[in-house]
């Protein structure tokens, strides 16, 4: 029989000159870590510890290591910029439990950090590689740490902002000349391949800069900066405008040098739950693994447009050395364990904004706002159907900026509590920001769903335009000089939408219709197509040429129509609606647009004159609020 386990520990202290949050988020970059200390790739798959137990279903990772194929079962904890802890316990292999906890503090204009790193042997065989694993450990340990510290040495600080440390820490990897202990291995570059690529891209109208940076990096970053790419994270990184640098990325893929990926997220625990190459690959509804439910895809809300390095410039292979690593979970801002029918404390910095406390596996959850006015005591009760949540305010003149989180479990059973930002979001392109951009509709006009797949897309403002007295326009100046107004308004529509960070989705005779991510941009567009066709009007002596505009808000379905991406539904129809209700150089649309602060202010600075008026809309029910606004100085 197995004798007791022996712990073998190793304690270690660093000071290190950089700010806490910054060195919390690089400590807990478990995946990070674990590579940097000799952890092997790994496979994660769920599998039931006890196989007619739904219970007992359990995320089981496997490598090989130190010569033979180990497994394992993760368990940790952490507060943000606090402490992490995580541990390897293992279903076979030469030690029993394998594990690491940090807690950090603020001293001294910078960051002390205590650490222990430990393992459990069980019996003699195991014990005989004790000398060999703690040296090993003690080592790989200490190079880390000391190459931590010289990574912050030459590093730019990024601004401080009230984002998660994880992401302020990639932003600063980002732009930090790397190393291969914290930033891990560069994959061979074919250098020919990637010139004859670049020479492609040259040609694409995007910004000289951005261009030259998105080749660098290809060229030169670590693989994981490389492996998964995030335009708008990259932007901030390089402080440029968002749009600008996914425009790169859309004409980068067009010559070859990046793959375009749509990433389906989980919306219970906002992490990737698979990928697919194609929005034709994608179905109506997916599956999370690690929370283990199916949910319907929301184009808007669930699928992210992601990049990676074409593999004929750099063959790189996925690696997860730590699938639970807090560093793909920003949003998360703590992870506790609550033990069954029992209670624990401990002290939190919360961050302001919505909390969400969800229990994992039970599905059960708790929401609460945390003002400037920070609670002295927050209190989590987890029953049997919920989580319920309550604070203690501060006595008046009390400025502290801790928390005392009190957790009671009521249950039977162990839970796992998440606390998470629920009102952050990262830096990430979905698919309602992509489809806004002409360049995508361009470039990639057969990405569309599987046929007879229709994909929600939440929230989208749709344009519809016509030209009015185009007939008499053709009979007085010919078809020729006809054909070319035509042609220059069709222009000028690109212009105006684009500038207003919308997209064309298509031409209809003389009609456009065209997308944006907000109504204001929408609005704004509309007023600049009725001052251009006025324009064009008098410049060539035609009157009566005229635009007539509708717009509308809300959810579209993104269905393949001729194999090309296009939209329908109640938004789209009412939005067209609208548009016949215009009589000639003026804009209708919904009351309800108002609502939006930034509707009403562009509004109230043109100085258009504004009808009101109600009337049925086919499909609607009952008589519609409308504005008719005339876009045109009276």
């Amino acid at each position: 029989m197995p004798g007791e386990e022996t712990l073998h520990s190793i304690d270690q202290e660093r000071f290190l000159k950089a700010p806490l949050p910054l060195v919390w988020a690089l400590l807990a970059d478990t995946n990070r870590w674990d590579r940097a200390v000799g952890s092997k790739p790994s496979r994660y798959t769920y599998e039931r510890t006890v196989a007619e137990d739904p219970s007992t279903r359990q995320r089981v990772g496997r490598a090989r290591q130190m010569g033979q194929e180990v497994a394992w079962i993760e368990q940790g904890e952490w507060l943000e910029c606090q402490f992490i802890w995580g541990e390897r316990q293992f279903i076979d292999g030469p030690f029993s439990r394998v594990g690491y906890r940090f807690h950090v503090s603020e001293r001294d204009g910078g960051t002390l950090l205590s650490g222990n790193m430990y393992f459990t042997t069980r019996d003699s065989a195991q014990a005989g590689l004790a000398p060999a694993m703690r040296a090993g450990l003690t080592a790989a340990v200490s190079r880390y740490l000391a190459a931590i510290e010289e990574l912050f040495k030459r590093a730019t600080m990024p601004t401080p902002s009230s984002g998660p440390p994880t992401s302020q820490a990639r932003l600063m990897l980002l732009t930090t000349s790397p190393d291969q202990l914290t930033m891990g291995e560069s994959t061979k570059v074919n250098e020919s391949e990637l010139a004859v690529r670049a020479r492609r891209f040259e040609s694409a109208p995007v910004d000289p800069q951005v261009r030259e940076r998105l080749v660098e990096l290809l060229r030169t970053r670590p693989d994981d900066d490389v492996r998964q790419m995030r335009p708008f994270e990259l932007a901030r990184a390089w402080d440029t405008g968002r749009r600008e640098v996914l425009r790169a990325f859309l004409y980068a893929a067009r010559a070859g040098l990046v793959d375009l990926e749509w990433q389906l997220n989980c919306p219970t625990c906002k992490v990737g739950s698979e990928a697919q190459s194609s929005l034709s690959s994608v179905k109506r509804s997916a599956h999370c693994e690690d929370c283990n439910i199916d949910y319907e895809l929301d184009f808007a809300e669930n699928i992210e447009a992601v990049f990676h390095v074409n593999r004929a410039l750099r063959d790189i292979e996925p690696r997860v050395y730590c699938a639970g690593s807090p560093s793909f979970r920003p949003h998360v801002f703590g992870l506790l364990s609550a033990l069954p029918n029992a209670s624990r404390e401990t002290t939190a910095t919360l961050p302001a904004g919505l909390l969400l406390v969800r229990a994992l596996k039970a599905q059960r959850r708790g929401a609460i706002a945390i003002g400037e006015g920070i609670p002295k005591e927050l209190e989590v009760r987890i029953t049997a159907g919920e989580v319920l949540l309550s604070t203690v305010p501060r006595a008046p003149g009390d400025k502290g900026t801790s928390t005392l989180l009190r957790v009671t479990n009521e249950t039977a059973d162990p839970v796992i509590l998440s606390l998470e930002r629920s009102g952050w979001n990262a830096d990430i392109v979905l698919g309602s920001v992509i489809l806004t951009l002409p360049e995508f509709l361009d470039l990639f006009s057969t990405e569309a769903p599987a046929a007879g797949v229709e994909l929600t897309v939440g929230s989208l403002t749709v344009l519809f335009s016509d030209l009015t007295g185009t007939t008499a326009m053709y009979e007085r100046v010919g078809d020729a000089r006809a054909f070319a107004i035509i042609e220059e308004h069709f222009r000028a529509v690109t212009e105006a939408v684009a500038r207003n960070e919308g997209a064309v989705v298509k031409t209809m005779g003389d009609a456009v219709m065209a997308t944006f991510h907000t109504p204001a941009r929408a609005l704004a567009a509309a007023f600049e197509l009725v001052t251009r066709v006025r324009t064009t009007a008098q410049a060539h002596g035609v009157e009566g040429l005229a635009i007539k505009i509708g717009l509308h808000e809300g959810p579209c379905l993104a269905v393949r129509a001729n194999d090309r991406l296009d939209f329908f539904g109640t938004t789209v129809n009412v939005a067209a609606r609208m548009q016949g209700q215009a009589r000639g150089n003026d804009v209708v649309i919904s009351a309800g647009l108002l609502e939006h602060p930034e509707v009403e202010r562009l509004l109230s600075s043109s100085g258009f004159s504004v009808e009101q008026f109600r009337t049925e809309l086919k499909g609607l029910r009952g008589a519609q609020h409308l504005l008719r606004i005339a876009a045109l100085p009276s």
